[in-house]
């Protein structure tokens, strides 16, 4: 299903005078109830979206834990010593 372009040839002319539209062609999407919609689209996994959101903060961790541990011992800048 494309969209259809007109030229101007195939739009509609002006009725002189009454300034409507001759030969509009509204389309008008159906109305469905509301206990009948469908869902449309692609839904999200809850499990899988915290499961990601729960790796994300393992790894952040750890990068901070390794910048910890280089910027102490490599460096010998004393970030979070007693």
């Amino acid at each position: 299903m494309g969209t259809h372009y007109y030229t101007p040839a195939e739009q509609a002319s002006s009725r002189p005078g009454t300034g409507r539209i001759e030969g509009w062609d509204a389309t008008i999407r159906p109305v469905t109830p509301e206990g009948s919609r469908r869902r449309i689209g692609v839904g999200v996994d809850a499990e899988k979206l915290w499961a990601g959101g729960a790796a994300s903060a393992v790894i952040a961790g750890l990068v901070a834990l390794v910048g910890v541990l280089v910027s102490r011992w490599l460096f010998k800048v004393p970030v979070l010593a007693p």
